[in-house]
Order: structure tokens, then sequence, then C-alpha cells
């Protein structure tokens, strides 16, 4: 319960004997009309729209009622033969507009912009040109075909229509720059409603509502992807036994099949499907995916004196697309949204779904966290892991259709792997999950993140699986880096080959070498540290003091003499005289080394 939930409700007056209540889809708008509008026209928006407020002449009763997609025309169907336009800001200045078609019935109208309209007539389709301000309207073109009824998508700018009330096929239509034109036929038996257009995840489609078998009970819900050069079958939904779904509508771009008899809502998301292409096994051909509700059924849920409590599903609501609900007997207008954090479901499926959604993260997230903590196999974890990864994968490479949801290394690291208190996550089993996270990451060519690697060593190290590490460092799981190697030294006491781990480690990375010399040092290793120097190219710009002060302090007589002498060298090389410059501050190493060898041969 709670998945899919009623938004707080938009108010208007009821439909009452002097009051009609419309809504318009293309804008999400209700209408509440009292006396035919003589009375007060009132237009609200479940989307936070201001409310507008007019009012019009009586001139018979109203069939249809829309506003321009600016909110700058009013457009009034009284009759089946013309429809009357006024400006929003001076609405008692009327003018109309008849169908060309001689003869013809107005089945609708709908606005494709703020100055195009279309007239679905009996006869056809006729589109239009409207300049308000001069109160004029062209005819631009139609195209002529017998129409019973239709299903539009003005935003997508397509359009379907039937010829009779239960037809054998239906004609698939774009709207664009003022032209109509035919894209495909979708053969078979339908009725009005039984067919619907949505938008997806940004595209268009057709479903259309049929028996999955001649004679059987089940249903299906064919979704045909419209788009400029065609129609094509892609998803068949699989809604269930019952006499047919109360309505279909989009929430958040999953397709909700609404079923009234058992008061439940389905869900599918098209996209985890694959694209919307499938290869048949026993025949090679493509053709349509065919797909169970990715989550399980859900009822539609409202928060009421702070409790969530399941919403019975009223024949009185009208179900508009994408997601309204308008049940003009009451006077209440709803949007349905999804509340992913009560999304149920197969681990694996929820991930895919919750990173195709704008608000998924969090609950995606929290998914991971407590599938860590849990006792999920290891290896659906994995799986996980590499889904994640792949989105992270995607989104760096610009991959089209980039994933909603970005889960990056250091949401992962900061919500997945907090350090480990008594009685949460064994030492073990973060390691294990860390280690898998970082395949996954290798797999799909995404270079782990420092902060990952040091705490799989760290976490490594408190197991006491140092022959793992090892291996780890060995094989390039934990890469090379100033920190690692740091990290390795100061392992030495417990694991005394970590020491040269990480000297190997320094060796490898060019940009180390200080550490390494500062390493060598403190360890009175002068005559290894002055190799390095030299490897490095480093012999004339290297501080002879610090050299000269750890050599004293590592009391050698001939480790003193060795780099005194090395220095000295340098001098004469770089100077010309094997004298050090008074901003060396040598002079006590100078008199050290002639009372250590002058002397003595005098």
């Amino acid at each position: 319960m709670g998945l899919l939930q009623l938004s707080p409700p938009v108010t208007f007056e009821p439909v009452g004997p002097v009051t009609t209540v419309f809504f318009d889809d293309r804008n999400q708008q209700v209408f509440a009309v009292r006396s035919g509008g003589a009375t007060g026209v009132t237009i609200k928006s479940p989307h936070g729209e201001p409310q507008i407020s007019l009012r019009i002449a009586d001139q018979g009763a109203i069939m249809s009622i829309k506003l321009s997609p600016d909110n700058a025309v009013l457009a009034v169907q009284r009759s089946p033969t013309q429809v009357d336009f006024m400006a929003v800001s001076q609405p008692e200045v009327e003018w109309s507009q008849a169908g060309r078609g001689k003869g013809c019935s107005i089945l609708g109208f709908l606005w494709t912009s703020s100055t195009e309209l279309v007239y679905l007539t009996d006869q056809g389709v006729e589109i239009y040109n409207i300049t308000p301000e001069k109160r004029f309207i062209k005819f631009v073109r139609s195209c002529s075909t017998p129409i019973c009824w239709y299903s539009c998508c003005p935003l997508g700018g397509f359009l379907v229509t039937a010829a009779k009330a239960q037809a054998n096929q239906l004609l698939v239509w774009g709207l664009k720059g003022g032209s109509c034109y035919k894209l495909g036929v979708v053969e078979g038996e339908v009725r009005e409603r039984e067919a619907a257009m949505l938008v997806v995840y940004g595209q268009t489609f057709l479903a259309i509502c049929r028996k999955k078998e001649e004679g059987e009970v089940e249903w299906e819900l064919h979704l045909h992807r419209v788009q400029g050069d065609g129609v094509s079958h892609t998803h068949s939904l699989l809604t269930g036994t019952g006499p047919g779904p109360v309505a279909i509508q989009v929430v958040d771009s999953l397709v909700a099949v609404h079923d009234q008899g058992e008061g439940r809502t389905r869900l599918y998301d098209p996209r985890l499907a694959g694209g919307g292409a499938a290869t048949t096994a026993t025949t090679g051909t493509t053709g349509p995916v065919t797909m169970e509700p990715t989550l399980p059924p859900t009822a539609i849920s409202k928060v009421e004196e702070g409790y969530m409590q399941a919403v019975g599903y009223s024949p009185s609501w009208v179900v508009f697309r994408p997601s309204t609900l308008v049940d003009a007997r009451t006077g209440a207008m709803w949007t349905l949204t999804l509340h992913l954090q009560h999304a149920k479901g197969d681990p694996a499926t929820l991930v895919k779904l919750l990173l195709q959604r704008e608000g998924g993260k969090a609950p995606l997230l929290a998914l991971l966290r407590s599938s860590l903590t849990s006792s999920l196999p290891l290896t659906t974890l994995s799986s996980l892991f590499h889904t994640v990864t792949g989105a992270l994968a995607d989104h760096t490479n610009q991959v089209d259709p980039p994933p909603m949801v970005v889960v990056d290394q250091a949401d992962l690291y900061s919500h997945l792997f907090p350090e480990p208190e008594q009685g949460a996550v064994g030492v073990d089993r973060l390691q294990a999950a860390l280690l898998e996270l970082l395949l996954a990451l290798s797999r799909h060519q995404v270079p782990p993140r420092q902060f990952l690697q040091e705490l799989l060593l760290q976490l490594s190290v408190r197991a006491g699986r140092f022959y793992q590490l090892h291996q780890l460092l060995q094989y390039g799981v934990i890469g090379d880096s100033k920190q690692v190697a740091c990290l390795l030294l100061s392992l030495e006491a417990a694991y005394p080959p970590a020491r040269q781990l990480a000297l190997d480690m320094m060796a490898r990375l060019a940009s180390a070498t200080e550490e390494m010399i500062e390493i060598f040092l403190s360890e009175g290793k002068l005559i290894p540290a002055l190799h390095l120097v030299k490897a490095r190219g480093l012999v004339d710009s290297v501080s002879a003091r610090k050299f000269l002060e750890a050599a004293e302090r590592a009391g050698g007589r001939m480790d003193f003499f060795n780099v005194f002498n090395f220095f000295e060298e340098r001098n004469l090389r770089l100077r010309g005289s094997g004298r050090f410059t008074r901003g060396e501050q040598c002079d006590g190493y100078v008199a050290k080394f002639r009372a250590m060898f002058l002397e003595d041969t005098t």
C-alpha cells in the first residue's frame, strides 16, 4: 500500500442543475461552467497554475470548451457545425469558424499550438491558423477520411481515427507544421474505449486493449510505438483476467492499468523490457515483447488524518491522461503520484526501475543498503552493483537515453560502507561486497575512486586477510597511489611484506619519489636514496643538508663520507668549486667532515 497515491484534491464547483464540468487533457484544466457561462466559467489546473475566471454569453448548451496553450483564447463548441472563439481578456466579443466539409459534423477539436487548431469532423481532419488579435481564422488544409471516433496526443502531434464504432482498422496520423499525413494502419477490431494514446519516456504509443486469444478471458494491452516514420507493435502487456481495464494512464513513465473490478492497478515499465524489440527464440524473428507487470499489483492510497488509507475505485471517477482523476459529482480533481519508497518486489527489478525515476535516488540507496545488511546472497548483491555501475558508465559516456538517476562512487561509499558497528554488518560481508563493487566498476571500465580502494585495504587488514590483500595488490584490484603506499608502510609490524609492497608501489609511481627518499633517509638507507636521486634525475635539485643530516643521524663514518663526497662533486660540476653556498646551511657538516677525515691525514 502507498506506492500509488492521490495528490491533495483541487476542488471546483460540482456538476449540478446549473453547472456543467469539462476537462481539457491537452492543458490539464477543469472547467466549471455555470448557466452556459453567463454566470461564470472557472478554470483550474492540478499543477498549481492560477485560477482563471471569466463570463461568456449563454448561447446554448456547451458541448466542449478548451483554452489555447497560452491561455489567451477560449474555444467553445455549442453545435456540431461550428466553434466559437473569444479572447480571455475580452470574452464579450466572439467570432466563429464552421467546418469546411459540406454538411459535416465537428466531433471535436484540439489545439496543437497557440496559433493552430485542428477540427475532427465526421468527414476528416481540418487544420486552421488563428490570429486572435485580428479575430481571424485561416484554413490551412484538410485530409478527407470518414471518422466515427478518434484519440489524440496533441503534445506529440499524433492522432488515431476510426471509421466505425467497432472498427476493423485504425488510421494513425501525424500532425506537424500545418500538415496532416498518414503514418500507418493498425489492424483488428477496436472500440473507442479500448484505445488510447500515451506518452511514455517521451515517446508516443497507441495502446489497444485486446483479448489474448479469441474466446479467452485473459486480456493484453498492445503498445504500438508511433514515430515520424511509422507505427510498430512493440509491447504486449498482460493485464489479467477481469472484464478489462477501467482505464489506462501513465505515472512517471510507468503504464498504469486500472482494474475497477479488482480494485487494483498494474504497473509496467516498457524500458525494462529491453527497449521494445525482442527476438523469438524458435523462429529468430523480431516481434513485440510480452511483459508481466513490473511490480506487484497495488491499490491507490491517500493520506487522511495522518494515516495512509486505501481508496476504492469510484465509479464516478473520470480518468484522463497522463495521470489525472476527476470526480465531477463531488467537485474534486487529483493527480496520481508515485511514492517510490513504498515500492516492493524483486531487488534486481526495483534497482532497474528506480534508476529510471527522477525521484529514485534516495529509495535506491536505501534498497542497496538494506540488501547489504540483509542475508541477500552475494551473487545477487553483485548483480545489483553491476546494474548501478552500468548506469553510471552510461551517464559518463553520455549513452542515449541516459538514466534518470546517477549514483556515483561517493554516494555508494557514504551510504553503504560506514564504519562497522557492534552488531551491524560484519567486516567479512563489507569486504566481500566492496570487492564485488570494484569488480563491477572494472567491468564497466569506470576507474575506481581512491577512497574505495583504501577502504578495501583497511577491511582486508581488519579481517586479517593479508594474503588476499597481497593478491589484490598484485593483480591491480587495489591500484597504485601514495596514500595506499603509506597505508602499507603502516602495516609493516603486522605484515612485514607490506613494506616491500609499498616500496614497489612507490617505485612505479613517478610522483612518489620524494616520499621514497624520505623513507630511505628515515631508515638510514643513504646509498639507496642517492641511487634513487640519480635515477629520477634529481641530483642538481635535491637538498644536500637533508642528506648530510640523515648521514650524521645514522652515525656511519663511511656513509657520511660518501654522502659528503657526492654533494661536493655536484658542487664542483655545477659551480667549478666543491664548496657549499651559504644558503645551503652546510657549514657544520663541512667542519665535521674536515675533523673526521682531513685532520686525520695531517
